[in-house]
């Protein structure tokens, strides 16, 4: 087909006569003269774009050539272009067969000529680019065609041709890579070592996992799957099978206890296998200090200060000497602990603490809100002569006001000072009833007695802007201020030095391990706590500077400092690793910092990085853990496969089934079905709810008898039975310790543990107290400190993340079967959900369940039958926050 300009069409539109032609397999244009062809496989797009009276036609070629077409006539343009466009799909459908038939040809021939060997993950890449296949009859790569711009349309329009979507050819080289894996899998998952190296043999995922050598492995273990018996057999196998020599096996731990047990493992497992004991067992801390001392020549000390607390003490030593040698310090240091103790608050301006007590003002005021708290305490540490709430000096009181008590008064000045919750739109929060009319209200009373008004809002204050406002409107009316951070508040007293000295610590530890500069932290930190914030990390910037010239001049490090100068020396090439094999566990907690060590020392094409953990049980964010680095494992690393342990010779199928659906809430999470082993029958899971908090001792009494006389009656184990008391705080250690252990007796063990520090353990039976709503409950509603997020990895947006896999830490510590106990009307959210999904029932002492019907008005609360003076009526457990009532239909008689 032949495609024209008109003479009139290249004049108005300005652009030069042209005639393009289209044959089987070429494009022609004559353009002013020049004459141009190009194979239709080599053309990327022929784009028409209708105008108002012409179209315009875009041709573009793979390398790059670009003509612009003008003036053509709508219709001939339009029946051009789609007979290009069938013509052109055609080709490419063609060529894209040709590509898939001769890649397959290709790869068919490179995968008999590799070795028999697990073949990994970048193998595929790594062969096309070293030993690629040879170009089309057309001139193109496989690649070139596989890429084309119009192969999706060609698939589409030729699909007996080539499939749509159409394949990309690398994928059968995948797949012949993938299929070797199977046989070589499927070749060497009944060696002899599989049945006799544990005392049962390894399931068939933990012989995937032992058997699958790609360079960078994930193995995402569920609790109690056996992660430690996988480690360890993949270690006899590298060695059984020649991949590696013993001394080339690095194993990695998160603390000494684990290094140890992990040492202790290997030694009893692998007698039989020659040199097993060069296997090094070591802590990151420790590798990373071996790392330094074999780049430098000089290992370094650990600093004599970070054991047992020290460090703590450290950071109070050097914010004391500090305050004595750095006035602009010790002014910050005091603004800090006796104003800004706390966060400002939310931006509604409510009040965001626990107890009226939290809001006492340093001069002894009680207030409403914790931004009122702020400004009351900047204004006496800055001398300013103020009276909180006091009566307005005109009688305001009518029939439907009281007497207008502003919030604060100036008399040395005569100035009136209000404190709106307003965000930055000037609109109060949407539950504060007419609270914006009373706003007008108050305003309109200033204007019409003539009497001055200062206003800040909640946006201001938060925003940062609303103390320097206040002190602007304060000299200019000629009040002289007078900073004096170190009298003695009469009223509340200030934040505690070692609370502010672990706030910096805690910082320290992040941003090392993030490797955020105190600048970087300064602008995060205006972002999250504008005011406060930022006089923080004024303060651990000079605490770090102090401790770092401590550390240079002890010739000592930190353990952040142990990470970052090993990851420092691994990526620069002075330190090449020795280790072919290194297995790290706990990867859940791994930090960012970790992970970049890790793919540090395994960058090269001989060595194998396997990552053992369990997102589910990732707790410790507050330590530096950052889950990033397991759920883009692949793209972090560049490459790898990831498996999965799922079948758990822990937990009964109850705590597998709800356990599981449980944290899986939470959509992020890396989706696994845990499968259990276990024959352990019954209920598994039971929930008890005291009237009061003081009645838990006797109820967990009471249950510790029962389990013990049943345990005393039908145990035949070898081993001793356990009990293990869980709380989310220390301080759910019960008082009555001693009564349980003497119920007891010497026939069972009986123990109590945090949550956190349980991970890794398990017990017969788990009984998890407390489990109740509130600041200190279960979830844990006490939020982190807002400065510390600038050095922490990101939070996550679900709801009660963490919390939520703390829960389900808790629940898979159990062989036998978990009790919880709770408090009536204080249930746990967790709770709550559970029963709502029927996967749990709780019930109170006298046996019957208790309902978890939701409050109708706050849907947070739960509704809840209370006695009345004039007849029971429904309420809500949020009372007062929530006052929803409802009336009880009187029982009929029979």
């Amino acid at each position: 087909m032949i495609l024209k300009n008109s003479f009139m069409g290249a004049k108005l539109t300005r652009t030069p006569r042209f005639t393009a032609y289209v044959s089987d397999d070429t494009l022609t244009l004559i353009l002013d003269g020049n004459e141009s062809a190009w194979p239709l496989l080599n053309i990327g797009a022929a784009k028409l774009v209708p105008g108002i009276v012409w179209a315009e036609l875009t041709i573009q070629t793979l390398d790059g050539e670009r003509h612009k077409l003008d003036g053509i006539d709508k219709t001939e343009g339009g029946r051009w272009h789609s007979a290009f466009q069938a013509l052109q799909h055609k080709v490419v459908a063609t060529a894209g067969k040709q590509a898939l038939e001769l890649y397959g040809k290709w790869a068919s021939k490179v995968s008999r000529q590799l070795p028999n060997r697990w073949h990994p993950s970048w193998m595929g890449e790594h062969l096309a680019k070293t030993n690629p296949p040879a170009d089309l009859p057309c001139g193109l790569s496989v690649d070139a065609v596989a890429s084309h711009p119009a192969i999706k349309g060609a698939s589409e329009a030729f699909p007996s041709i080539l499939p749509s979507p159409p394949p990309r050819p690398a994928a059968g080289l995948a797949l012949a890579l993938s299929r070797l894996n199977e046989a070589l899998f499927e070749e060497q998952k009944n060696l002899a070592l599989f049945d006799t190296l544990e005392s049962t043999p390894l399931t068939l995922e933990q012989r995937l996992a032992v058997i699958c050598f790609d360079s960078k492995l994930l193995l995402v273990a569920a609790a109690g799957s056996g992660k430690t018996a996988t480690m360890v057999a993949k270690a006899a196998y590298a060695i059984a099978t020649g991949l590696v020599r013993p001394d080339e096996i690095l194993m990695l731990a998160f603390n000494a206890d684990a290094a140890k047990e992990l040492e202790e493992r290997l030694e009893k497992r692998l007698k039989a296998f020659p040199g097993a004991d060069q296997i090094a067992c070591r802590t990151f801390h420790s590798f990373g200090l071996s790392v330094i001392g074999e780049a430098t020549g000089a290992k370094p000390r650990p600093a004599a200060w970070l054991e047992g607390g020290q460090d703590l003490a450290k950071v109070e030593q050097i914010m004391n000497e500090l305050c004595k040698s750095d006035p602009a310090f010790h002014a910050n240091l005091m603004l800090v602990r006796r104003v800004f103790a706390q966060p400002i608050g939310n931006a509604s301006g409510a009040s965001t603490s626990a107890t009226d007590e939290e809001l006492i003002t340093c001069r002894g005021e009680t207030v409403k809100s914790r931004q009122e708290q702020l400004i009351a305490d900047w204004l006496f540490f800055h001398g300013v002569d103020y009276q909180y709430e006091p009566a307005y000096a005109f009688d305001t009181a009518d029939a439907q006001h009281s007497q207008y008590h502003p919030d604060f008064y100036y008399p040395e000045i005569d100035l009136y000072h209000e404190h709106f919750a307003l965000d930055a739109n000037g609109n109060p929060p949407r539950e504060f009833k007419g609270y914006a009319e009373g706003v007008e209200w108050k305003r309109a009373l200033h204007q019409q007695h003539g009497t001055e008004l200062f206003e800040t809002t909640s946006h201001t204050l938060v925003a940062g802007t609303g103390l320097p406002a206040l002190q602007e409107a304060l000299e200019s009316r000629g009040l002289t201020l007078k900073p004096d951070f170190s009298k003695e508040p009469p009223g509340r007293p200030p934040l505690e030095f070692e609370a502010l000295a672990r706030i910096i610590r805690n910082i320290m530890q992040h941003a090392k391990g993030n490797q955020l500069s105190p600048a970087e932290l300064s602008t995060r930190a205006s972002q999250v706590d504008p005011v406060r914030g930022p006089l923080i990390i004024s303060l651990y910037a000079k605490v770090l500077e102090r401790w770092q010239a401590e550390l240079s001049a002890t010739g000592t490090v930190d353990f952040d400092d142990m990470i970052n100068l090993a990851i420092e020396h691994a990526e620069s090439g002075r330190y090449r690793s020795p280790y072919k094999l290194v297995i790290a566990d706990e990867y859940q907690d791994a930090s960012a910092a970790r992970a970049r060590l890790l793919r540090a020392i395994t960058v090269r094409p001989d060595t194998f990085l396997t990552a053992v953990g369990d997102d589910a049980q990732s707790i410790n964010r507050f330590a530096g853990a950052d889950m990033s680095v397991m759920r883009n494992f692949q793209q972090f690393y560049g490459s790898g496969t990831v498996l999965k342990l799922t079948q758990t010779f822990r937990c009964p199928e109850e705590i597998c089934r709800v356990s599981s659906n449980f944290v899986q809430q939470n959509p992020i999470q890396i989706p696994k079905e845990v499968r259990t082993a276990s024959t352990v029958s019954g209920k598994a899971i039971q929930c008890f709810a005291a009237k009061h908090p003081n009645d838990l001792s006797s109820l967990v009494a009471g249950t510790v008898t029962r389990i013990a006389a049943k345990l005393n009656s039908v145990w035949d184990q070898p081993r001793k039975p356990t009990i293990m008391l869980l709380g989310r705080y220390r301080s759910d250690r019960p008082d009555n310790m001693p009564e349980l252990a003497q119920i007891c007796g010497h026939g069972i063990d009986i123990s109590f543990n945090t949550v956190h520090s349980s991970k890794g353990t398990e017990a017969d039976y788990v009984l998890m107290l407390n489990v109740i709503r509130g600041r200190k409950g279960f979830p844990s509603e006490i939020a982190d400190d807002p400065v510390l997020q600038c050095a922490m990895p990101l939070p996550e947006e679900f709801p009660f993340a963490e919390e939520r896999r703390l829960f389900y830490v808790a629940l898979t510590r159990a062989r036998r079967g978990v009790f919880i106990f709770t408090v009536q009307n204080r249930q746990s959210a967790f709770l709550i959900e559970l029963a709502q999904r029927n996967e749990l029932q709780i019930v109170g002492r006298d046996g019957e369940p208790l309902s978890t019907e939701p409050c109708p008005a706050c849907k947070d609360g739960l509704r809840k039958l209370i006695p009345g003076r004039y007849g029971d009526f429904f309420g809500c457990t949020n009372y007062p926050k929530c006052t929803w009532k409802e009336k009880a239909r009187p029982t009929r008689r029979p």
